[in-house]
């Protein structure tokens, strides 16, 4: 991102309060935040439990919590006061941790306020939330290593960077393999003028959204899974703002995308049989994505690159896998029977 529009993003979310929003764009962020499924009870508990002045200073456009949390280390990218950091908290436990990456110094200062806060609330020996001030397209920067951080999340804060494929470079360098990003972001179906890019206002409420399409393409390249759609919803910008954006369509959507093993190209062939054995709490039905369902006991049929995702992920120990043999048509040799 250039330095001007860096400066503008955060002196737009450095005193902002989501009272400040317009009420259609507030109306889109509470049916963005509006969950399709019920939430399972911890996740439920864990998000009650977040201090109102954290509530408080929450701009995000869609529901950032996978399962399967216990002992990870997550990185939230884009944390600002930290309400997805203290919620992730108490899913990951104590022998997890997260860690939460913003450039705008004014939330992490509200978020470091409160660390004591949700720790005593959490009933943690010692916090297990660290806070750090940076740029999340210069991890490096941060210190964060090559093969480094299980699961990464990151809630409508993507589209606020000007060079989108920088941070998934990160997130490819910093995931584990199998390890995943699980996020929310806004995307456009084309892209929009640039007098809408240009003001800093509708920058800042997400005009700088990638067209849907080019997430993909960039996940190709760098190694790293399709995009797994979780859930979409509309994405409405703030009053009088049409003209601008011309007949360009948002919508807010949370995707998963794991890193790939490193062999997963070579073992690219054949189909398997995975089978969801349950163990993940009020998960009867594991949803890798939307079109892609497993639910408990059932044997559903994928392809090998999805088998050696899910293989080397944390979601492994909860399934098994059978190879299914490929068998050709051809002519028996009668005398080969007798």
């Amino acid at each position: 991102m250039c330095d001007a529009k860096k400066k503008s993003v955060k002196e737009f979310y450095g005193n902002l309060k989501t009272e400040d929003f317009s009420e259609s764009l507030n109306e889109t962020l509470q049916a963005c935040n509006r969950p399709k499924n019920a939430l399972p009870k911890k996740v439920r508990e864990a998000l009650k439990n977040v201090h109102d002045e954290v509530q408080n200073r929450y701009f995000g456009c869609g529901l950032c919590i996978p399962p399967a949390l216990e002992g990870a280390t997550v990185l939230d990218l884009g944390c600002g006061a930290g309400r997805d950091a203290f919620a992730i908290s108490q899913l990951v436990g104590e022998s997890g941790k997260v860690i939460g990456v913003d450039m705008t110094q004014e939330l992490l200062k509200i978020g470091e306020s409160f660390k004591e806060w949700h720790r005593q609330k959490a009933g943690q020996k010692i916090s297990n939330v660290e806070f750090k001030h940076g740029f999340i397209e210069k991890l490096d920067e941060l210190g964060f290593s090559d093969n480094s951080v299980d699961v990464m999340i990151s809630n409508c804060v993507i589209c606020l960077t000007a060079v989108k494929e920088d941070v998934f470079k990160e997130v490819a360098r910093v995931l584990k393999p199998g390890g995943e990003i699980y996020f929310s972001d806004c995307y456009g179906n084309k892209p929009v003028s640039n007098e809408a890019q240009e003001s800093d206002k509708l920058w800042g409420e997400g005009a700088g959204a990638m067209v849907w399409s080019e997430l993909g393409q960039i996940c190709e390249k760098l190694g790293l899974s399709v995009p797994y759609m979780q859930n979409a919803s509309p994405y409405k910008f703030g009053d009088n703002v049409e003209e601008l954006l011309g007949d360009t369509k948002f919508a807010a959507v949370t995707w998963r995308i794991i890193k790939k093993p490193q062999n997963c190209d070579k073992n690219n062939d054949g189909s398997w049989l995975a089978t969801y054995n349950g163990g993940i709490e009020e998960i009867c039905t594991f949803e890798l994505a939307q079109n892609v369902k497993f639910p408990k006991s059932k044997a559903i049929l994928i392809n090998s690159e999805i088998f050696a995702e899910l293989q080397s992920s944390r979601y492994a120990k909860f399934f098994s896998f059978e190879k299914i043999e490929e068998i050709m048509p051809q002519q028996l040799n009668p005398f080969e029977f007798i």
